[in-house]
């Protein structure tokens, strides 16, 4: 079974740095949708409408770990 490193950060890089912003899905679907390089102070916005389906697949991720991690903590 392959498995990702759980201690993997993610985000998006800088276009102008290459630094990586930090950003998880909840960020992603959280009310903001801007996000800005803590090096360069670049400013990247969300494009919540042109993102609408892939927001979709991200919420259903999310809801996805969330029943994960209720079940995982009933099961201790």
């Amino acid at each position: 079974m392959n498995t990702l490193p759980t201690d993997r950060k993610t985000g998006i890089p800088c276009p102008d740095c290459g630094t990586l912003i930090p950003v998880t899905i909840a960020d992603l679907l959280g009310p903001s949708g801007n996000f800005i390089c803590s090096c360069c102070g670049r400013m990247l916005t969300l494009m919540r409408r042109e993102s609408a389906q892939a927001l979709g697949e991200l919420q259903k991720v999310q809801e996805a770990q969330q029943r994960l991690d209720r079940q995982s903590h009933v099961n201790l």
